[in-house]
């Protein structure tokens, strides 16, 4: 349970981080002209919040030696 939990939470998060990379650029592309630097802190924010999460449960649920 705690490692289909944990693969949740890291799938979860490239889900988010992906969305908010990819939406300005297609903003970009279909002429939206959106602040970019509003989307740059706003990726700053969303990634400084939950790296040291992912981090840790990378590090603790699949980063364990099996040898």
């Amino acid at each position: 349970m705690r490692n289909r939990l944990a693969t949740i939470l890291v799938l979860g998060f490239l889900l988010i981080i992906g969305v908010v990379i990819i939406y300005p650029l297609i903003a970009q592309l279909t002429g939206y002209n959106r602040n970019l630097e509003t989307w740059i802190t706003f990726i700053d924010k969303t990634a400084s919040l939950f790296t040291g999460i992912i981090g840790v449960i990378i590090g603790y649920y699949f980063g364990n030696n099996k040898s």
